[in-house]
């Protein structure tokens, strides 16, 4: 109960604060590479392709560009056309194509790891609403007016930190599920040719 005479004081849960993208971080949009300045050598062009296909084969580049346009391993990279979708790049040192973000977060605000998984909901969220569209795409003003929850920091971080665990317990159990899969596909070829290789199979005679 409240002491007589003194101001009453009640916990309650800290309002969250939901921010539009475009206060959060700025966004470079990727350089137009023109198909006549492809190379088979230099740096890769990241187009949307190698985001979403590890085995998709790069473009090159071997001249000079802005260092806006250069995308370090690490980066945080969203596709705002055909595929929407955000990305950490992990495969070094390579050029940014058009219809990419390279996302430079305010790291007063917000965590590079949280604005990942975010920008990903997001995205998916407008992924489902123009589903079955024959071209995917996002306009700029768009994209820097979507709102997200921004936590504190600290709150970030643990959010973050427990996404990423879970969604690395399910790779791992995408991944054993698959090699099951192979294992279950292997097996009656296994079974027959064991079958047919044994001792008694050798005694089978034509009728």
């Amino acid at each position: 109960s409240d002491v007589k005479g003194q101001p009453s004081i009640r916990r309650t849960q800290p309002e969250r604060r939901y921010l539009p993208l475009g206060e959060l971080a700025e966004y470079i949009n990727g350089r137009a590479f023109a198909p006549e300045e492809w190379t088979s050598e230099g740096l890769p062009i990241i187009r949307i392709q190698n985001l979403t296909s590890p085995e998709a084969p790069f473009n090159y580049f071997s001249g000079e560009v802005e260092p806006r346009y250069v995308v370090e391993r690490g980066d945080l990279l969203i596709s705002w056309s055909a595929t929407l979708d955000a990305f950490i790049w992990e495969r070094g040192r390579a050029f940014l194509n058009q219809h990419i973000f390279k996302v430079l977060e305010n790291r007063s605000v917000i965590t590079r790891e949280y604005l990942y998984y975010a920008a990903r909901e997001a995205m998916g969220e407008i992924r489902s609403q123009v589903h079955g569209a024959t071209m995917r795409h996002i306009t700029r003003p768009e994209f820097l007016r979507i709102k997200i929850p921004v936590p504190s920091l600290s709150e970030q971080r643990i959010i973050a930190g427990r996404l990423g665990e879970q969604l690395e317990r399910i790779d791992q159990a995408r991944a054993a599920a698959a090699a099951q899969l192979e294992a279950a596909k292997a097996l009656p070829a296994a079974y027959l040719r064991e079958v047919f290789e044994s001792p008694e199979a050798q005694q089978w005679t034509d009728r």
